[in-house]
């Protein structure tokens, strides 16, 4: 009887309404994990299947470098807009807020260009640093532009989900300024 009389409760219903809607936003987000997942698995198989090996190793190749390269584009900065934004946001310091955003796209504009600009503009500077094959050299300055485009997801991505955290947190009884 005691349980039947709690669920009648505002407290009780808010909570109930909280964890709806996280599982919803969580179900929504995996299915879209999941999607992305399989598309970028038939892009893989299609790939294998029409590339020639050697063309698919300098494509492996060049797409490892810009995956390595995106790390010290971002300068962990992704993670800092993730940390920082929400507390800003929540304590209605919109200065501090948007001078994060603007540092982190800045830096990270700026490194992406940096590393675009000497991998792209100095081909033959670098190229015995990284591999003797051919083709990779011509294809690494091409997939080089890739370092800032990845380097800003990864930056969109903390903002967006920290949006999102923070919404999540105002209606769990905080206040919003």
């Amino acid at each position: 009887m005691d349980a039947i009389a709690e669920v009648g409760r505002p407290e009780v219903q808010r909570k109930q309404d909280t964890t709806h809607t996280q599982i919803r936003g969580s179900s929504l987000f995996l299915g879209g994990r999941v999607l992305s997942l399989g598309i970028n698995f038939c892009a893989q198989v299609l790939m294998v299947r029409f590339l020639s090996v050697a063309q698919y190793g300098a494509l492996a190749y060049g797409l490892s470098v810009v995956a390595f390269l995106q790390l010290f584009a971002t300068l962990g900065l992704q993670d800092a807009i993730s940390r920082y934004v929400p507390i800003y946001y929540e304590n209605g310091e919109y200065e501090k807020l948007f001078g994060t955003i603007f540092l982190a796209a800045g830096v990270i504009f700026g490194t992406g260009l940096l590393i675009v600009a000497s991998i792209a503009g100095a081909p033959g500077f670098l190229s015995h640093l990284l591999t003797h094959e051919e083709l990779a050299l011509r294809l690494l300055p091409i997939l080089i532009f890739l370092v800032p485009v990845e380097a800003a997801d990864a930056m969109l991505d903390g903002l967006f989900a920290s949006f999102n955290s923070a919404s999540s947190f105002s209606s769990c009884g905080g206040t919003r300024p």
